[in-house]
């Protein structure tokens, strides 16, 4: 569905997308956020616990806003060994998918079209096909879209 990149590389290594990050950015009710940080750059060969992640401020915000779905290009959508699943929490038992390990490293921040196509498991955590897609002639045909992301 409708989807918003949103580019929070200004956050550190180490430190969570808050509120207050999320605040200065554009994005619809009933979109999939994507959240574009250092993470991407440094790419899934190898695990960095300093990752980038999301607070719990900016999952209550991104809650409160209506969103969808929210995706992030770490492996965890919250502070590695940070002793609850708070971020999670709030997220799915809102009914909000949580998308993790998107590779965004080439994706500029903007509106897209995101596809999420998990494979049929009965367990948590399914692995997916994630595809995004930009739309060069805003067209509602498929005619002129442009794959971005397939991992």
């Amino acid at each position: 569905g409708p989807a918003r990149v949103l580019d929070m590389t200004s956050v550190r290594f180490g430190e969570g997308i808050e509120q207050r990050d999320l605040e200065k950015k554009k994005f619809a009710k009933g979109e999939i956020v994507l959240l574009k940080t250092r993470n991407s750059g440094r790419g899934f060969s190898k695990f960095y616990p300093d990752f980038v992640f999301l607070a719990l401020s900016g999952a209550v915000y991104l809650k409160k806003r209506g969103v969808k779905a929210v995706g992030i290009d770490s492996l965890a959508v919250q502070k590695f060994h940070s002793g609850n699943q708070l971020v999670h929490r709030e997220l799915l038992l809102a009914g909000i998918p949580v998308i993790e390990g998107l590779d965004l490293k080439r994706v500029p921040e903007g509106a897209y079209e995101f596809y999420c196509l998990p494979l049929k498991m009965e367990c948590d955590g399914l692995p997916a096909r994630a595809i995004l897609v930009d739309n060069l002639d805003q067209k509602p045909a498929l005619k002129g879209r442009r794959l971005l992301v397939k991992r």
